[in-house]
């Protein structure tokens, strides 16, 4: 992992039943994940930075981290303040939390467009502030490991009709105090994305002013929980498939013969099967097997757990946001689903979907939203960028005139 990440404890324990095994109980199971996760980050850390290709399509996340069990690949929506601070982490002492769980699939990071710019106006000035650093090397560090994970959306095509009643109220708000700050607010808002934001007014348009500013302050911890949960996706796909594949293996080498042979002469093959392994394995060997497929069983139920927790701590960043019911009555038919399309773009494992398979993954919006009627919802907003014919994602490479 990063230096800035010194490796922290998983949390408390996952409680299992008092006839754990004592892997479980003396904690053995829980140092083996953490060393598992440690190895899997410092291996990421160094990975190549994978940013979009000639056409401007961002890789997928397909086998990378969230491809099994989850609401799909978090987002976080970036503010310029805490990025120049992370950029100064990565001149300092090597590539961050940020770019490392974002490269790694395990988030995926969208900027208003103003961000970008405001970093480009005054990263000469902030590096001579800094006193250590040269603007080279800041300027090397943002271009070569940050630029290319971003997804950047116009500022001018975040509206406020995307918004529900409340959260309108919210904007109108943060308008009056700092109005640079509302297209990153809308962007945020509308992908029930977590705000990586140092902006007090800004944070409280998102959240709400009951919001606790020194935990949502804390923006390291949750992308390290990211980062986990991304890690323990991994291993528990992993770990699922290994079964699946010899079960599956065995099921096509049943056919296989099934072909050759008549159906019926399968009875006989396994019933002598089943003799010779009676015969042949004894009651005790019976019973180390059974023991071990347990144990295997209960550490796959220990993995799952431990990446479940660190999923929902992640997710427990992201703002209180309507429900689609009640913003389809507040919010007119085609914002309702250009939002809708780009919450579940942004979220989508393949980040590239055409109307079709993006109509078929839309929640129930009370609205019409067949092919064609998403298809003209995403032609409608500058927000989707059209990489090859036909398919979409949510927001272009950093640099792609919009």
């Amino acid at each position: 992992m990063p230096e800035d990440d010194p490796r922290p404890v998983l949390g408390a324990p996952v409680p299992f039943a008092p006839e754990a095994p004592e892997a479980v109980a003396d904690g053995r199971l829980e140092k083996a994940i953490q060393d598992m996760l440690a190895m899997a980050h410092r291996h990421n850390a160094k990975a190549p930075i994978e940013g979009p290709d000639e056409q401007g399509a961002f890789p997928a996340s397909h086998g990378r981290a969230w491809g099994f069990g989850t609401e799909g690949v978090p987002s976080v929506v970036l503010d310029a303040n805490p990025l120049r601070g992370d950029v100064f982490r990565a001149c300092r002492s090597g590539r961050t939390v940020l770019t490392t769980a974002a490269n790694a699939g395990a988030l995926r990071l969208f900027a208003a467009s103003h961000v970008i710019e405001e970093v480009a106006e005054h990263a000469e000035r902030w590096s001579w502030e800094s006193g250590d650093i040269s603007p080279a090397t800041f300027q090397g560090r943002w271009e070569e490991e940050y630029l290319p994970l971003v997804r950047v959306v116009d500022d001018e095509q975040l509206s406020l009709d995307l918004l529900g009643h409340e959260e309108r109220a919210r904007l109108a708000r943060l308008a009056e105090i700092d109005p640079d700050d509302v297209p990153s607010v809308i962007l945020a808002l509308s992908l029930d994305a977590f705000i990586l934001s140092e902006d007090r007014c800004a944070v409280q348009a998102v959240y709400g002013e009951g919001i606790d500013l020194s935990a949502q302050r804390n923006w390291l911890a949750r992308l390290r929980s990211s980062g986990d949960a991304g890690e323990l996706a991994k291993m528990v796909f992993a770990a699922a498939m290994v079964p699946t594949l010899a079960v599956g293996g065995t099921i096509e080498a049943g056919r296989l013969v099934a072909r050759r042979l008549s159906p019926w002469a399968l009875l006989p093959i396994g019933a002598g099967l089943i003799a010779l392994a009676y015969r042949y394995i004894d009651k005790e060997r019976w019973a180390e097997l059974g023991g071990g497929v347990g144990k295997l069983a209960l550490g796959f139920m220990y993995l799952q757990a431990n990446y479940l927790r660190e999923y929902e701590r992640f997710r427990a960043a992201a703002p209180p946001t309507p429900r689609w019911e009640e913003l389809a009555r507040e919010i007119d038919r085609r914002p309702l689903l250009q939002r809708a399309s780009m919450h579940a773009l942004a979220r989508s494992p393949s980040g590239c979907l055409s109307a079709s398979a993006l109509a078929d993954s839309l929640p129930a919006l009370a609205v019409g939203q067949g092919e064609a009627l998403v298809r003209e919802a995403l032609r409608g907003s500058g927000c989707f960028h059209q990489p090859y014919a036909g398919r979409w994602q949510l927001g272009e490479p950093a640099g792609t005139p919009t």
